[in-house]
């Protein structure tokens, strides 16, 4: 039984390894409702009245890993979005996921189908009534199975941006990965102030992407073309986002933190030591806040450790505990051209000439740190030992000493 439906000019071009130019008028991809259907059709258990090898030639249906297929996500659910920047020319296709709970995976949403709606009159606890509008829906998705990113940057001048950008699409090409339909249920429950119910049947396909296709949906004709698997692709892509977003910060440890894009609105992340690193890009300026203990996260600047100094509101200590309201700092592009301590010295540096460059005071670091100032003694009077010091913008450098001067210098 035959599953993929591409369009021939498509298959044509992929075959013999080329680029499409156009995808032809009204492309809409494959129907992967068929397609789950016809997979759901081959799980279901033998039945009295079926042969073992017609239960057999069902049970072949299912061997289709590395099948391809084109899916084009609808614009009419939460879907998928374009934003472009007129000063770098670049559009960025913002990948819409739908969240799952595990073992299930993300998934990006390809089609939805209202299968039936009724009106019926609610009430509430307290006798408030409303009329009800209810829906059922069947929605399908992709579920990846190998890493996608969150979006795609896509250079076009402004002029082709702001004529397309109301008809951009993106086709996924995709290798079917085998393995079980994942689906799950959503519902939003109707109130007296929005009586609007929906229950939503999700039906996730295993999926490797394989290809990104941006194309105009009233021509056909392909913008541009980006694959996860070419290290050609990836690479550009780097390109264009350290050119677009020449900040990015990354977030790991465990804990919590507010964190603001170029003065756009908060985010919460969350770090764990079970998860990856969170990543987040910015033009300008990132803005972090946190609102409890800030030891156990770890932030990297541009691949380089950063020990935020942070602005603490209504901070107070009783004992080894420390209190705050919040406390507050901002990355800037700025600091990428700021000279780091290290850059200062020299290897061969003797420790009074560090010492005097960088104006450490003994006496205030005795008083204030007990441990560093210890650990400062031995190195004057050995010649020996490490340091570590911390510059205006959290920047984390460590000193390495022995013979009485420096011999090796690593910032953070």
């Amino acid at each position: 039984m035959k599953i993929c439906l591409l369009l021939l000019a498509f298959v044509v071009a992929v075959a013999i390894g080329q680029e499409p130019q156009s995808l032809g008028l009204s492309f809409a991809g494959d129907d992967i409702e068929r397609l789950v259907k016809q997979l759901q059709a081959g799980l279901a258990p033998k039945t009295e009245f079926e042969t073992t090898a017609e239960y057999g030639a069902r049970r072949n249906l299912l061997k289709k890993d590395g099948t391809t297929i084109v899916v084009v996500p609808d614009v009419a659910i939460p879907a998928s979005s374009f934003t472009y920047d007129a000063d770098s020319q670049v559009m960025t296709y913002n990948i819409f996921f739908k969240e799952a709970r595990p073992p299930q995976r993300t998934a990006i949403p390809v089609i939805r189908i209202r299968r039936s709606h009724r009106q019926y009159e609610g009430s509430n606890a307290y006798g408030a009534k409303a009329i009800i509008s209810s829906s059922i829906y069947d929605q399908f998705n992709v579920a990846p199975v190998t890493a996608v990113p969150h979006s795609v940057l896509i250079p076009l001048p402004i002029a082709v941006a702001k004529d397309t950008k109301s008809f951009l699409r993106v086709a996924l090409e995709c290798s079917v990965a085998g393995g079980p339909i994942e689906t799950d249920v959503e519902g939003f429950k109707p109130t007296v102030s929005d009586p609007v119910e929906i229950y939503i049947n999700h039906f996730s396909l295993p999926v490797s992407v394989r290809k990104f296709v941006v194309f105009d949906n009233r021509t056909g004709n392909v913008l541009y073309t980006w694959s996860p698997d070419s290290s050609s692709d990836s690479l550009d892509q780097k390109k264009i986002t350290q050119a677009v977003f020449p900040l990015e910060l990354q977030i790991s440890g465990s804990g919590m933190v507010d964190v603001s894009v170029d003065d756009g609105p908060p985010t919460m992340k969350f770090a764990s030591a079970t998860s990856p690193a969170s990543s987040v890009r910015a033009k300008h300026k990132i803005y972090l806040k946190i609102t409890s203990s800030q030891s156990g996260l770890t932030f990297v600047v541009n691949g380089h450790r950063l020990i935020p100094a942070w602005s603490y509101t209504n901070f107070h200590q009783i004992g080894s505990m420390a209190f705050f309201e919040r406390a507050d700092f901002t990355i800037t592009d700025t600091m990428l051209s700021f000279p780091t301590q290290g850059s200062l010295h020299k290897i061969g540096e003797s420790i009074q000439d560090w010492t005097s460059l960088l104006q450490l005071d003994l006496k205030a670091i005795c008083k204030e740190n007990k441990p560093a100032c210890k650990n400062l003694q031995n190195i004057e009077h050995k010649g020996n030992g490490t340091f570590w010091t911390t510059d205006n913008i959290g920047r984390a450098t460590q000193w390495v000493f022995a013979g009485g001067k420096i011999t090796a210098i690593k910032t953070q």
